[in-house]
């Protein structure tokens, strides 16, 4: 007599010392991680910086300087740098997002999923990410200008964490507008 038994195939299978990890995840991870690393070691080239990142970060400074000119603020914008009420910031090539962008593309590159929704996650996902770089560093700016005590503070931590949040939040997002497939054998 034939028990019933749960399913053991690779993707279902557990172990009693912890749970098997099925082979999508391993190989989403480690593209992942491979992309991930590649892409930022690839961002000290200096035809990159020259090319890539120096101009984003002139295109960040200039919608910083819309931004709060829009908003009714009083800024100066020389080249890649910013100006209200005598305190300044430069936009430098480390203030594009560039590094967020990359981890973002990596984890949708990554991903399986078809690949007009990874183009469409890689363009949203560049859009989403320089609109909150653009508010980072208006506010950055005001913040400095206001209360200098709280600029090194907010910059290298607050930012940092939100711009990471934000990476995940959309990447959850595009997972969730992700077309879905129906594998027909499963339907009931």
């Amino acid at each position: 007599m034939a028990k019933n038994r749960p399913d053991r195939s690779p993707a279902h299978e557990t172990r009693s010392a912890g749970i098997r990890v099925p082979a999508p995840v391993w190989r989403f991870l480690l593209l992942f991680s491979g992309m991930a690393v590649a892409s930022l070691a690839v961002l000290n080239f200096d035809a990159v910086q020259a090319n890539v990142a120096r101009p984003l970060s002139l295109g960040v400074a200039k919608s910083a300087g819309w931004l709060i000119g829009t908003l009714g603020g009083d800024v100066s914008i020389r080249g890649d740098v910013l100006i209200i009420k005598g305190f300044s910031v430069q936009v430098i090539e480390r203030c594009s997002a560039l590094e967020s962008t990359l981890l973002l593309w990596s984890g949708v590159l990554a991903f399986p999923a078809p690949w007009a929704h990874k183009l469409k996650g890689v363009v949203l996902g560049f859009l989403a990410i320089q609109a909150l770089n653009t508010i980072r560093i208006s506010s950055l700016l005001y913040l400095g200008a206001y209360d200098r005590n709280w600029f090194e503070w907010v910059h290298l931590y607050l930012w940092s964490a939100v711009l990471l949040f934000e990476i995940l939040i959309v990447f959850l997002i595009w997972l969730r507008l992700m077309p879905i497939r129906r594998d027909p054998a499963l339907e009931v």
